[in-house]
């Protein structure tokens, strides 16, 4: 029985799980394979939701249904999610969203394409205000 409770108290909450990697994305650490499975089995339906705000809206011209190609925003939708809860407002959405992107896509003209990535951002505060709640 003791054993049991000593189990319990190491146990990884989502909060803590979530800590980590935003402590990686700060310090510009890669996350790992497993990171990207975490994410998307934690945040469940809302990574599926924010998957299809950045599919609508598709500033880098990934998203090809035709040819089954509806999951190439992975990585961003993953560092997206989990810094998503601390943004307070449009604006920190907004500069969340560019940020990622700029990451993810250094070499693409983020800059010209800040009109898509604003409308964007503004969809996913819209969605974050009517169906976001962080995993505990």
């Amino acid at each position: 029985m003791a054993q049991n409770k000593e189990q319990k108290s190491k146990e990884v909450t989502p909060n803590d799980w979530r800590q980590r990697i935003l402590n990686k994305l700060n310090n510009n650490d890669d996350l790992e394979k497993e990171d990207y499975y975490l994410i998307q089995d934690i945040y469940g339906n809302l990574f599926q939701e924010l998957m299809a705000i950045l599919n609508q809206y598709d500033p880098i011209g990934l998203y090809i249904p035709e040819l089954y190609i509806t999951n190439e925003y992975n990585l961003e939708v993953s560092t997206i999610i989990v810094q998503l809860g601390d943004a307070k407002n449009e604006d920190d959405v907004i500069n969340l969203v560019y940020k990622e992107f700029k990451r993810w896509f250094a070499s693409h003209n983020t800059e010209r394409d800040y009109k898509i990535y604003t409308e964007m951002a503004k969809a996913i505060y819209k969605w974050k205000v009517e169906k976001f709640v962080e995993p505990q």
